[in-house]
């Protein structure tokens, strides 16, 4: 048995600052697609916002400079990616995998 690199109380102290910095951030608004999407024109992350206290829209970040991505709402987003989903077939077999019923 080889000798520990570092002291137990050295690693719980260690492990006790790790866990200190995953907490969860506070959101204000959960978004529906939320973390989901990328830019097609460069990359950036999509972010959603709300306009006039009840309409939502998805942009790009515009980290990597301007972008010529419109904005999208929320509605239409839905729309686009469901006639995307519709499309996807998953066998019999493989949902009877997921499921557990081997």
């Amino acid at each position: 048995m080889r000798a520990p690199l570092v002291s137990a109380q050295l690693f719980g102290e260690v492990q006790a600052v790790f866990r200190s910095f995953n907490r969860s951030k506070y959101r204000k608004h959960n978004f529906a697609f939320s973390g989901l999407l990328n830019c097609a024109h460069d990359d950036c992350t999509i972010t959603a916002e709300i306009q006039k206290q009840k309409y939502t829209y998805y942009r790009c970040t515009g980290y990597r400079g301007k972008c010529g991505l419109p904005f999208i709402r929320e509605e239409e987003l839905g729309k686009r990616l469901g006639q995307i989903f519709q499309d996807i077939y998953v066998p019999d077999d493989v949902v009877a995998q997921v499921n557990g019923e081997s």
